[in-house]
C-alpha cells in the first residue's frame, strides 16, 4: 500500500548507505524507501533542471528517482550526475508518445542504459522526421489555398523546438492572415480545416518494440488517460492488455484511488510490474509534490519491489 509522505528521519532507510551509481549494481533498499518513478526535467517540459531534481527529492526524503522526460533522453546524463551527487539511486528512463483506441497514450520506458539512450534517440529522430513531412504537407497546402509560409519561416519561430501548429498560427498572425492564434487554429490549423494535416504519432507496437529493443522495460503510464465517453479505466487497462507491455503505472496524482486498486488487481492478473510517481513539472503543474501520487500519498519500495528488481535496485 502506498503511505503517507515521511521525513528523511521517518518510517525508511537505505540499509546499507552509500551513493548512486547510474546504471550500477546499488545499495539494497529497505522496502519504506520512498521513490517516484516518474518526473519531468528542463530537457522537456519541466521547470527544473536534471541535475537538480535529485537534490530536491533528497530533502523531500525521496531515495529512488526516476527521469522521464517528453520524447528525449538528452538530460539523463546530467540527471545521473546529479544522483550520484544527491546519493540517491537514478533510474534513467523518457516518456515516449503513443495514441491507442483514438486516445492519447504515455509509454515510460525504464532503465535506459547509454547503447539503449542510443537506440530510443534514433527511434524519435525517426518520428520528427515523420512530423517534418506532416509540415511540408501543410505548407503546400496552405499555399494552395493563397496562403503563403516558409519551412525557413517556421524553424525561426520555433527557435530549435520541434515546429508544431502553434508555430503555423503565429506566422499566419504576424502576417495578417488571421487577426488571432484562435482564428488561425479554427480556419486552418484543426480538423476538418482543408489544410489540417493529421499527426503522425508512432504506433504503440512500434514504442513498445523500439523500448525492447533499447533493453528497457515498457510501462504505461497513467492510464486513465485511455478514460472518457463511457470508456472506463478497466476497458481501457484491457486495451493495453493487447499489447507486451511490461507494466503498468498503477500510483500517479490522476489516478483516483479505485482506478488505481482496478489497476493493482488486473496488474496482478496479467503478471504485470506495477509503478507510480508524481508526474512532477515543477512551477508547470502546481500542487503536485515530488513523491506523491493521488492524495499526497508517497509510495514506497515495497510497492514496486519487482520493478526495481528488474532494473537492478531490488531490495
Amino acid at each position: 500500500m502506498t503511505g503517507d509522505m515521511q521525513s528523511p528521519n521517518g518510517r525508511w532507510s537505505m540499509v546499507d548507505g552509500g551513493r548512486s551509481e547510474g546504471q550500477g549494481r546499488i545499495p539494497r533498499l529497505a522496502a519504506r524507501a520512498l521513490v517516484d518513478l516518474h518526473v519531468h526535467s528542463t530537457a522537456s517540459d519541466g521547470t527544473d533542471a536534471p541535475e537538480d531534481l535529485p537534490h530536491l527529492a533528497k530533502r523531500e526524503g525521496i531515495s529512488v528517482l526516476a527521469l522521464c522526460d517528453h520524447d528525449t533522453v538528452d538530460g539523463l546524463e546530467r540527471f545521473e550526475a546529479g544522483c550520484r551527487d544527491a546519493g540517491i539511486v537514478g533510474i534513467a528512463a523518457a516518456e515516449l508518445s503513443t495514441t491507442l483506441a483514438g486516445r492519447q497514450l504515455h509509454v515510460l520506458a525504464m532503465g535506459l542504459s547509454p547503447a539503449g539512450r542510443v537506440h530510443i534517440r534514433e527511434f524519435l529522430e525517426g518520428m520528427r522526421r515523420r512530423r517534418n513531412s506532416r509540415n511540408v504537407e501543410m505548407v503546400e497546402k496552405l499555399r494552395e489555398h493563397g496562403v503563403e509560409i516558409g519551412m525557413d519561416e517556421l524553424a525561426r519561430v520555433a527557435g530549435g523546438l520541434v515546429v508544431a501548429r502553434p508555430h503555423f498560427a503565429r506566422i499566419l498572425v504576424d502576417k495578417g492572415y488571421v487577426a488571432s492564434l484562435q482564428e488561425a487554429f479554427d480556419r486552418w490549423l484543426t480538423p476538418g480545416c482543408p489544410t489540417y494535416v493529421p499527426k503522425r504519432k508512432a504506433m504503440p507496437e512500434e514504442v513498445v518494440e523500439a523500448i525492447h529493443e533499447a533493453g528497457a522495460l515498457a510501462i504505461a503510464a497513467h492510464p486513465n488517460s485511455l478514460t472518457g465517453e463511457g470508456y472506463d479505466i478497466l476497458q481501457g487497462l484491457e486495451e493495453l492488455g493487447r499489447l507486451p507491455f511490461d507494466g503498468v503505472e498503477v500510483w500517479h496524482p490522476n489516478m483516483k484511488s479505485e482506478w488505481s486498486k482496478v489497476a493493482l488487481g488486473f496488474a496482478r492478473r496479467r503478471g504485470l510490474l506495477v509503478s507510480g510517481g508524481s508526474d512532477y513539472h515543477g512551477s508547470f503543474k502546481e500542487g503536485i509534490r515530488l513523491g506523491c501520487a493521488a492524495g499526497g500519498k508517497g509510495i514506497f519500495a515495497g510497492d514496486v519491489k519487482d520493478l526495481l528488481a528488474r532494473l537492478g535496485h531490488g531490495p
